[in-house]
């Protein structure tokens, strides 16, 4: 098959759907990989092209596909190829991507060396134990990820695997600080595979607030008998496949500190709570009155001692 006969199968809608990318492809929606508080993004041309009115950027759907799964031009090709001409591609639809499906050449990852943890203790602002602790739990790795070094957000399931730089840049101008690599399931919950041996888990949304999380553990005392799991976006619901998991268990849902993350919190409690969990809603948002910058729990993290001492305690309050 030619690219250009591809071009025309794989439209880019059936990307937003496969790569569970927030909101729709329509003609005027919100820029996937971009912070873009009002809509500048176009889909159009039957869903083959689409413009970043914001930035100028503007392409096909072989450069929706590479912009958002993060490879190089020609794996890209490849994997936009395969895909047009296998047996993912329906007339109408882009099924989601199947939760056994493993992640499209995945970097070698690793535990990282004692710089890799001092230099994302310092970039998050957490204890370098935190880092540590994440480690140790399987929820943090390090590797590289287009040319750069980064560091990875998966469990040993291997579900779903995000990527940032280790740096904290954006992964190129105006784009995304956080890719899912190509093949995952975002709406996996990142460290549920590996929760066998804890009865109380705290539940945050994106790596950082997973690193927050131990961060607040640890200055409470709870590191060993608490763990952490993530869901890796507000606009995803819990995976169907991991919901029994938390059946029984207690868990404490953390969510950002804004109306998404407000709305968030309330689906995925009913989700656990009808599988059978012990749920509830921290709220750290009382904390942070007054403080317009802060947005999520690691933003609580540079605080006065005293305050991240009364956040602990928050944190891990009837749990």
């Amino acid at each position: 098959m030619q690219l250009s006969e591809a071009k025309h199968r794989l439209s880019i809608p059936q990307l937003w759907s496969h790569f569970q990318l927030p909101g729709r492809a329509m003609k005027s929606c919100r820029c996937p990989w971009r912070p873009d508080h009002h809509p500048s993004f176009s889909v159009f041309a039957n869903g083959t092209k689409w413009k970043d009115h914001g930035t100028g950027e503007a392409g096909d759907a072989l450069d929706f596909f590479q912009r958002v799964s993060g490879l190089s031009q020609p794996d890209a090709c490849r994997e936009f190829l395969r895909m047009a001409s296998g047996g993912y591609i329906s007339a109408s639809s882009f099924p989601p991507t199947s939760p056994h499906r493993p992640i499209i050449a995945p970097p070698a990852l690793s535990l990282g060396a004692e710089s890799h943890w001092e230099a994302l203790a310092k970039k998050r602002a957490v204890a370098m134990l935190a880092v540590e602790s994440a480690v140790e739990r399987g929820l943090v790795q390090f590797g590289v990820f287009r040319g750069r070094n980064a560091w990875f957000v998966t469990d040993s399931s291997r579900r779903v695997i995000q990527a940032r730089r280790l740096d904290g840049d954006r992964w190129w101008p105006n784009g995304p600080k956080a890719m899912n690599l190509l093949g995952g399931t975002a709406s996996w919950p990142v460290g549920v595979a590996d929760i066998e041996l804890f009865s109380r888990i705290i539940m945050v949304e994106g790596g950082p607030d997973i690193l927050a999380a131990f961060h607040f553990l640890l200055l409470a005392g709870r590191h060993l008998d608490v763990t952490v799991v993530a869901m890796l976006g507000a606009s995803n619901g819990i995976h169907p496949d991991a919901i029994g998991l938390f059946c029984s268990k207690h868990v404490r849902i953390v969510p950002h500190l804004d109306a998404v993350g407000a709305d968030a919190a309330i689906r995925w409690r009913r989700q656990l709570v009808l599988g059978g969990a012990n749920v509830g809603v921290v709220p750290i948002a009382t904390l942070a009155l007054g403080r317009d910058r802060m947005k999520d729990l690691n933003d609580l993290c540079p605080m006065p001692m005293d305050w991240q001492a009364m956040t602990a305690r928050t944190l891990v309050f009837e749990l």
